[in-house]
């Protein structure tokens, strides 16, 4: 990972170099007025303008007036931010530096102080966060993708290392424990497809894909907090390891409760065993509709289990359909036409029975109507359009609930 450092400390020298370059004939006072026109921006690294400016002016054009600033609601500035043009320079520390990017942006950035200020900051950024459309393949193809202005890239390490700064104070991840856990659990679903690689290293929760050892810039391990959100399941054992056939392959599971949502629910706790790689494929294969599979085909959780409990710690459930946690009054039920990113949709039979849980999931660029990620029973993990997998389970009608 030395490479990582090299390359970032050369364009963050590049960059303050680059405000070294000072042409008077342009006026600061004309772009910092274009806030109140337009909203946005005023420049970015792609405007001719942006190499006309000292730093210290470019970091005071990019900052919307006061009066503007105060009034706009926190889901613009939300926006605004996940699109802020300095958000690249995160990728110039190496991982040993990273936390000096949060004092570069608290020194310098309004729009993340008034953010971090307000009492629904936190929500709004992490649902803007959700709304990337993340395509693991760029990243795969080009992982240096990260590096240098993009806006899209640049959203998506911001929004995940935001993340793991929240969950590294204890304090401020309790505060903001269910919305930081539900995008952990959908955005974890989609960098699973990253190979390893330097974007992986940027885009994870977990521990680094890349040996820690490597000249000092591998990824840490998680704080305290962190992990203690991760393997404190709230799981308690009722018996014994035994024998479950899921897709004909027998799996060992321990039976149990998991607490959570205040009240227990059962469920079976993965112990060993898994599928050949022939049935794999083959399960991988059985799914005639053409979703975009986010995760292979394992038996170690059900689809309650991943919408519901915690899929990515160091084992899987498979749940009972979750009627205790939706009717104990800790867990809000929502309208369907008041649905949004991260909610828990739970669907019916025309008998009333559950069949299945997912989660709601940003809508792919270029598609409608709503999308879902969830578990396919002894199959893979896929996002799939709400009305195709009402049909594939045979559903006649869905609920929402928010935890």
């Amino acid at each position: 990972m030395k490479r990582i450092g090299i390359f970032g400390s050369w364009l963050f020298i590049i960059f303050c170099f680059s405000f070294c370059i000072i042409n008077v004939s342009a006026s600061s006072v004309d772009l910092k007025n274009r806030w109140y026109t337009d909203r946005t921006f005023p420049m970015n690294p792609e405007s001719p303008e942006w190499m006309e400016y000292g730093l210290a002016e470019n970091l005071d054009i990019l900052n919307p007036p006061d009066d503007l600033l105060n009034e706009m609601t926190t889901e613009e500035l939300a926006s605004l931010m996940m699109n802020y043009p300095h958000l690249w320079v995160f990728t110039s520390y190496g991982f040993e530096q990273k936390d000096i990017f949060w004092s570069y942006l608290s020194d310098n950035c309004s729009i993340y102080n008034e953010l971090m200020s307000r009492e629904d900051g936190i929500e709004c950024l992490m649902a803007e966060y959700l709304k990337t459309d993340f395509d693991a393949k760029l990243y795969n193809d080009n992982p240096c993708i990260i590096y240098g202005y993009n806006r899209d890239s640049n959203a998506e390490v911001f929004g995940c290392q935001l993340v793991k700064h929240m969950t590294s104070d204890l304090l401020e991840y309790n505060r903001y424990s269910d919305i930081l856990n539900k995008v952990i659990s959908l955005k974890s679903a989609e960098y699973l497809l990253l190979d390893d690689n330097y974007a992986k290293a940027y885009l994870s929760f977990e521990n680094s894909c890349i040996d820690s050892n490597d000249d000092g810039y591998g990824f840490e391990a998680m704080d305290d907090a962190y992990d203690r959100m991760m393997l404190s399941d709230g799981f308690t054992s009722t018996g014994s390891p035994f024998l479950k056939s899921i897709q004909g392959v027998y799996i060992y599971f321990t039976p149990g409760i998991y607490h959570r949502y205040g009240t227990d629910t059962g469920c079976l706790q993965w112990y060993s065993g898994d599928y050949d790689e022939v049935t794999r494929e083959s399960l991988n294969n059985s799914v005639a509709f053409p979703w975009y599979r986010l995760a292979q085909a394992t038996p170690k959780y059900n689809c309650h289990g991943y919408a519901w409990l915690n899929p990515y710690g160091p084992t899987g459930y498979w749940m009972e359909p979750p009627i205790l946690y939706m009717t104990n009054g800790t867990v809000t039920n929502v309208s369907i036409y008041s649905k949004q990113v991260g909610d828990t949709i739970v669907m019916y039979n025309s008998g009333g029975d559950i069949i299945h849980s997912a989660i709601i999931c940003p809508t792919p660029n270029g598609c409608s109507g709503d999308y879902v990620v969830s578990k396919l029973s002894g199959r893979g993990l896929y996002r799939s359009p709400l009305s195709e997998l009402m049909t594939y389970y045979g559903c006649a009608y869905y609920s929402v609930y928010r935890p």
